[in-house]
């Protein structure tokens, strides 16, 4: 559609649910007063669902329909000022759901990709990186060879414990019931992992690894240690959000060409607890922030840390008097 739609007007928000590959997304389908203009957004919160689902259609929907869709910010002032308590991954997933939507409507009305609205396209492509995993450092190397062998040049390596679930892999093994999740054994497992792969794969290929906030502080710096000699593109999700003050007054970290750690304004791991507001503002005013001056200084970047930008946000070490190196 391109040109002025005249007035467009929202007249439901609907939650729909679905589960390819067993994994459970929300999708958010703002629908509106032109017949065959919709918008659509994702609202997954892969744990909670329903609970979502609920927030959409329940609060949302009722709330928003008969707002003019082309008024996003309104939109969602209205939407997060409506709760007396606020934010929190359920709510903040719900909301996210609903803006992206706005925006997917907002570009059909334009007739533009929702980028050139943006600002335009900043580069022509953009790397990625793929997953392999197995039971054992023999089945990973042959996932992570075959996903070389299709081109990708940056993997996620991710190794089962005997016995026990592992994220990213499942239960590994043969053993009818689970046992706890053992951090010890886990730590052990994964440096051997990285071990085989370099043997086997060279030094070509960029690995990655997600602890997903698994390990206490301690036991993380342990591992990354070890960890250190294969080279890691990066080691992701290291330490939770709380434990972030831990890490920075107490360690340095061990070298790799990069890191990321969970954060509350990290939109893959958007979680909301009394730690939320504490790193926002030397994230956001940190010299090391991705976010351009534009952004820093729009009224959207005053958002609360609960809501999630695209990204991570970055953690400065404590200054020390000898140059901090990180994950």
């Amino acid at each position: 559609m391109n040109g002025d739609a005249g007035e467009v007007r929202i007249e439901r928000i609907r939650a729909v649910r679905t589960a390819p590959e067993g994994i459970r997304l929300v999708i958010v389908k703002v629908e509106t007063s032109t017949p065959g203009l919709y918008g659509l957004g994702c609202a997954t919160f892969t744990q909670r669902p329903l609970a979502v689902c609920s927030a959409i259609e329940d609060y949302l929907d009722p709330l928003l329909r008969g707002a003019d869709a082309q008024q996003i910010e309104d939109c969602w002032h209205v939407a997060r000022l409506s709760s007396y308590w606020r934010d929190g991954p359920v709510l903040n997933n719900a909301l996210g759901g609903v803006d992206m939507a706005l925006w997917d409507l907002k570009g059909k009305i334009a007739g533009l990709p929702l980028y050139q609205l943006l600002g335009g396209k900043l580069r022509a492509s953009a790397r990625v990186y793929v997953h392999a995993h197995g039971r054992d450092a023999s089945e990973v190397t042959d996932s992570a060879r075959a996903l070389l062998e299709a081109g990708f040049s940056a993997i996620r390596c991710q190794v089962g414990v005997a016995g026990a679930g592992t994220y990213g892999v499942g239960a590994a093994g043969t053993a009818t019931q689970q046992v706890a999740f053992d951090p010890d054994r886990y730590a052990r497992v994964v440096p051997t992992l990285f071990a085989h792969l370099r043997d086997e794969l060279g030094w070509d290929v960029d690995l990655l690894h997600d602890t997903h906030e698994r390990l206490a502080p301690p036991a993380a710096v342990r591992l990354a240690r070890e960890l250190e000699p294969f080279g890691l593109y990066f080691l992701e999700d290291v330490v939770a959000p709380e434990d972030h003050g831990w890490l920075e007054h107490r360690v340095v970290m061990p070298r790799c060409r990069s890191r990321s750690v969970s954060s509350p304004r990290g939109a893959k791991t958007s979680r909301h607890s009394q730690w939320a507001g504490s790193s926002t503002i030397s994230a956001r005013t940190s010299p090391t922030s991705a976010a351009s001056p534009r952004r820093a200084n729009s009224r959207r970047s005053l958002r609360p840390s609960g809501y999630a930008w695209p990204g991570t946000a970055p953690v400065t070490p404590r200054r020390s008097r000898t140059p901090p190196t990180c994950i």
